[in-house]
């Protein structure tokens, strides 16, 4: 009967350490969003523990009393009894076991109350004292270190340690300042004494620190320590201001760092406007030297008094939160930044091996079968183009913010407003690209578009820009320019000669031979033209009146069209008065009898003479 009611015991002891291990897990395994919610059960959760605790003291004792009596009857069974004998140790390492366990798991979700005295944080409370929460027994702990050493008659040897039955307290005189339980053991793995010893150190500390910081002595060194402090900041901002003068009149006065900021005797600034921007510099230097001063005085001076301590720990957490996340930021994003470094380097140097082909292209150090050398700088241009396109493309998911909703609707609103806004440029780009592979026209090429004639003196991807005869610059989009006719008045003239004509009327009187004789003649006069190929005589057309004569000449100086074509003129006119030719036509009317030759007196011979008038008078019927 005695077994079977031991088995039974054993039964019922196995049974609970399986409900008390199915418990501890499922507090494991369950989550809350809800910090009063928690407290409560790892409050409750504590209870159950003692509650364990207890009744398990309560049944070794049954089971120690109930194994006494049955060894006093089995004296002679040494074995059964050593082996009876550590049942209950085994059981009871196995149930601190598991409540360990268990106060292990609560202690992942707990959050310790703070001690909390003149902004001052002591050491955290977690567990309940009776039916006060972990908070209301921080409160009140605090309240009672204030209470105590706000006292005048304070003596330090009366903070002292007593244990009870139940708990080990600190008190001062009559005031149970904290009280230290089996669950603050438990909780912590530290015995009640050796919790209280270190409770009590760092409330003697704090105490005898407070009442020291109040005593005039203290109060004396600080108002001195503040006074140096205002002294020497007032000196340091006396000595930033006078290295500020001086480094203002050197920096303005001296040439050599603005001489240096110049090019080839090419300033890219001014001196007013540079020496404005070393007055901004250096003061902003100062004022920043003279803000860093005061900060570190202002934090100086609230570390000085004990009521202002903790807006120094404040300050110097605003300041360094931002920092450190920034900081913390940057060290995130560096294999970001070195990917974009590698595409970077990556495409400048394809980019630079480009260069080099394309000017060699361009040089005819290289030839390529249809590729012409005038082909090199925009084909150079384009791809250059298309691949820092292709590189924005491939960096863009590495910039920071990229993928945030404002970067994605400002990348849209940017490409909208690029495509609303560059039609007609597109549109001038494509032409562009399209007369340079076309080899229309080059620079300094004498051209004709529509009634605009000039030398280009430059393209580029939305114009050309014309210099006439008259220095005028005219600016045409490439679009006007594909849609439009174009002369070019340069391509040929350097091999084959430009061929330029004057077309002059004379009267059937005249031997037309004589008339090719004289305009050769004039032509050959003229500068700029070439005697190989000769000029030659076009008759264009035999009017009622006269004969059109078309003066065709070569040159090679397309751009000196217009002189040439002038000078001509003067020369057709003087070889006709030389040779004796009038130049009557197209509307030039003469009565001969009476009337000079049409000739400059230069070319009339001294013995000329007018003919007279001849009057006849008909005898009519």
């Amino acid at each position: 009967m005695f077994q079977f009611k031991l088995m039974i015991m054993q039964l019922y002891k196995n049974l609970l350490i399986i409900v008390l291990t199915l418990f501890c897990a499922k507090i494991m395994y369950s989550q809350s969003t809800d910090q009063a919610d928690i407290q409560d059960s790892i409050d409750v959760e504590l209870h159950l523990i003692m509650s364990s605790y207890e009744k398990l003291k309560h049944q070794d004792s049954i089971k120690f009393a109930l194994l006494e009596f049955k060894l006093r009857k089995l004296k002679d069974s040494i074995s059964n009894y050593k082996i009876q004998s550590d049942a209950p140790s085994l059981s009871d390492s196995i149930h601190q076991d598991d409540i360990n366990n268990r106060i292990a798991v609560l202690k992942q979700k707990a959050i310790g109350q703070p001690v909390v005295v003149d902004r001052d944080t002591l050491f955290l409370v977690f567990t309940k004292r009776g039916d006060s929460s972990p908070q209301e027994r921080a409160a009140s702990i605090a309240a009672k270190i204030l209470l105590i050493s706000d006292n005048d008659l304070f003596n330090i040897d009366s903070l002292e340690i007593n244990e009870s039955l139940n708990s080990t307290d600190i008190v001062y005189q009559e005031i149970i300042v904290m009280s230290i339980s089996k669950v603050d053991e438990l909780w912590m793995k530290k015995t009640q004494l050796t919790l209280a010893t270190e409770y009590l150190g760092i409330i003697k500390t704090y105490i005898v620190q407070r009442i020291e910081d109040k005593s005039l002595s203290k109060q004396l060194i600080r108002i001195l320590y503040a006074v140096g402090i205002s002294i020497l900041l007032y000196i340091f901002i006396l000595l930033i201001n006078r290295f500020h003068k001086k480094i203002k009149l050197a920096l303005i006065d001296g040439s050599a760092l603005y001489k240096r900021l110049s090019i080839n005797n090419y300033s890219f600034i001014s001196k007013e406007y540079f020496n404005r921007i070393i007055l901004l510099l250096i003061g902003f230097i100062k004022w920043s030297m003279i803000s860093i001063l005061v900060s570190f005085y202002v934090l100086i001076s609230f570390e000085l008094y004990p009521s202002t301590r903790h807006l120094t720990h404040r300050l110097l957490e605003m300041v360094q939160t931002p920092l450190k996340n920034i900081a913390m930021s940057f060290l995130d994003y560096l294999p970001n930044l070195f990917v974009i470094l590698i595409i970077y380097f990556l495409f400048k140097l394809a980019i630079k091996g480009l260069r080099f082909i394309f000017n060699d292209i361009e040089n005819e150090k290289l030839k390529i079968p249809g590729f012409y050398p005038d082909f090199a700088a925009p084909s150079f241009k384009l791809i250059r183009f298309l691949l820092y396109i292709f590189m924005i493309v491939l960096i863009y998911p590495y910039l920071p913010g990229s993928d945030s909703d404002i970067f994605k609707g400002a990348s849209v609103f940017v490409g909208l407003l690029f495509s609303i806004g560059s039609s007609s440029a597109l549109s001038n780009i494509v032409a562009g690209l399209v007369i340079t592979y076309m080899r229309s026209f080059k620079i300094n090429d004498r051209i004709k578009i529509g009634d605009l004639t000039g030398d280009v003196i430059e393209k580029s991807l939305l114009n050309i820009r014309l210099r006439t005869a008259k220095n005028e610059e005219i600016t045409i989009p490439n679009s006007t320019v594909l849609s439009s006719n174009t002369i070019n008045f340069t391509t040929n003239s350097i091999d084959k000669g430009l061929i330029l004509h004057s077309t002059i009327t004379l009267g059937y009187d005249v031997d037309w031979k004589k008339v090719y004789s004289t305009l050769i003649e004039a032509g050959l006069k003229t500068n700029l033209v070439l005697k190989d190929p000769k000029p030659f005589i076009l008759q264009t057309s035999l009017d009622d009146f006269y004969v059109s004569y078309q003066l065709n000449i070569y040159t090679n100086h397309a751009n000196k069209k217009n002189r040439i074509l002038s000078e001509l003129h003067e020369n057709i006119q003087d070889s006709c008065n030389e040779h004796g030719i009038e130049i009557l036509s197209p509307h030039y009317k003469s009565l001969r009898d009476g009337s000079s030759v049409a000739i400059p007196n230069k070319y009339i011979p001294e013995n000329y003479q007018a003919p007279s008038f001849n009057v006849r008078s008909v005898k009519t019927e």
